[in-house]
């Protein structure tokens, strides 16, 4: 728990760094990386570094849950489309779209996957490198000498012991490498930080905080009893002493200079660019920082690509009348053959145009807006569902809604059927010549289970047929009670939690 707090508190200190003067990048480095010097530097960088590996994850996390929701908001739209070439329309984007989202899921997946692993790798790397800088003993400054006396018989009485307190100065205390320096102070800042133009990085070698070796030399003239009060204007430790009296205790005490700058590590085995990533497992010990192993996972997270998020309610008309796979779709949809294949732009054309409408305008207006912008409104019991198709697809009511269209749905054919139970058991044949006398009912209004058929009274819709009174709605609902089932079972997995937290969950 304490380690995880402690990452936390460097993630939060990474998104407040770091201001500095523009200067000329190295190659292989970006701004920022140019002016690391210290083992300070190296901390900001690093943080700054895993600020925007962070940044990366978040807008692959966003684009995707937005190609999902888009996905079910044209399902949720192809459930309530009125008539049989729009709903074939609204269904064969959603297929699309879906598919597309599919596709980049795992290419996220993967992505985030990689940027995680760099974004720890580093904030790790810090918090060991703050941990050996608390460590790291930088010099020994003699004390004063005392001379203290054993009353006791253990192990011999009136024992005479001389101790020395040296003073001891920590790395920290010399160069303490504060994070929330002000913006004059600080020579990184987050703006300079730009991944892309890294193939190498700046990191300080192990050797940089390994414990120097410190060396104590002593020398006693007299009694250890007097030798301590002998000099009294000098430490009790002294190289050298010009004391006179005959009583004298000396002593050395030293340890190695210290030396944090930094080393140029390359991100890949290759050293003009950014190639194929090292394999180095993370060091074992917890004293080691393994340069090479933070090269290589930065190295993943630089390599991991942000996928193109897929909108095909982010085409243009222009583009979706050409689209060859739409067009194939649709006419799947309305005639359960595909005969698109090798056919002209102008057929295409003519058959989507069919499904989204002759303009422009129309497809802004009864596709793009009625989804994403038009406030919807449905009572499913004590239940009001309200809020634009996008919206609703991204909250908690979207199966609940989807279900109740597919059970309305379903509902409406059983009516049909329960009126006409021999429509019910005509062969395919007979079904689709039904079907085709239908559609020369060209120009009249074709009725679905959500339209209120108060206002054709008069039969608008409907036409004799030997002897009967035939409404043309019963093949639409029957073709929709298919297409609504596969609507339902398609829902992407965005709408249940479990999904969000495997995919999108937060590392600190």
């Amino acid at each position: 728990m304490a380690r995880t707090t402690h990452f936390a508190a460097l993630a939060l200190v990474a998104a407040t760094l770091f201001y500095a003067q523009p200067t000329l990048a190295s190659e292989g480095y970006d701004e920022a990386a140019t002016k690391a010097t210290t083992a300070c530097d190296e901390i900001r960088y690093n943080l700054g570094l895993a600020n925007k590996f962070k940044e990366q994850e978040r807008q692959i996390g966003e684009d995707l849950r937005a190609a999902q929701e888009e996905a079910a908001a044209l399902r949720l739209a192809t459930a309530s489309s009125e008539t049989i070439e729009r709903r074939a329309a609204l269904a064969a984007l959603a297929a699309i779209q879906e598919t597309k989202a599919t596709t980049m899921q795992t290419e996220a997946t993967a992505a985030i996957a990689a940027l995680r692993r760099g974004t720890v790798a580093l904030l790790e790397r810090v918090a060991r490198t703050i941990e050996l800088r608390r460590l790291k003993l930088i010099s020994l400054t003699p004390g004063h000498a005392s001379t203290t006396t054993n009353t006791d018989t253990q192990p011999q009485e009136d024992t005479i012991t001389t101790t020395n307190t040296a003073a001891l100065k920590f790395l920290k205390n010399e160069d303490n490498c504060t994070l929330e320096g002000q913006p004059s102070e600080s020579k990184i800042k987050l703006s300079d930080i730009q991944p892309a133009k890294l193939y190498k990085i700046k990191l300080a070698p192990d050797t940089s905080f390994a414990q120097g070796k410190v060396t104590l030399k002593a020398a006693s003239k007299g009694t250890p009893a007097t030798s301590a009060n002998a000099c009294a204007s000098h430490p009790g430790f002294a190289g050298q002493s010009d004391c006179t009296d005959t009583n004298y205790l000396g002593a050395t005490g030293s340890i190695e200079s210290y030396n944090d700058e930094l080393t140029d590590v390359d991100l890949s085995t290759t050293t003009d660019k950014l190639g194929e990533c090292k394999t180095t497992a993370a060091a074992a010990a917890w004293g080691k920082l393994s340069a090479d192993y933070t090269a290589q996972e930065v190295c993943h997270a630089l390599k991991a690509k942000r996928p193109p998020k897929p909108s095909m309610l982010g085409k243009s008309y222009e583009q979706l009348i050409e689209d060859n796979e739409v067009a194939a779709l649709i006419e799947l949809s309305l005639t359960g053959k595909h005969s698109q294949e090798g056919k002209d732009k102008d057929a295409t054309k003519t058959l989507i145009k069919k499904g989204i409408g002759t303009t422009a305008s129309d497809y802004a207006t009864n596709f793009v807006k009625f989804i994403t912008e038009k406030e919807h409104s449905f009572q499913i019991g004590d239940d009001k569902i309200s809020g634009k198709l996008t919206e609703i697809a991204a909250g908690p009511k979207a199966a609940k809604l989807l279900a109740y269209m597919m059970g309305k749905s379903n509902q409406q054919c059983q009516i049909r059927l329960r009126a006409n139970p021999e429509a019910g058991s005509k062969t395919d044949a007979a079904d689709k010549a039904g079907e085709k006398k239908d559609r020369v009912n060209t120009g009249k209004h074709v009725y679905s289970s959500f339209q209120n058929q108060t206002k054709h009274e008069k039969g608008q819709g409907r036409k004799w047929d030997n002897n009967s009174f035939k409404d043309s709605s019963f093949l639409v609902n029957k073709k929709l009670d298919t297409s609504m089932a596969a609507a339902f079972t398609a829902l992407p997995l965005q709408f249940f939690p479990s999904f969000k937290k495997t995919l999108l969950f937060d590392i600190f």
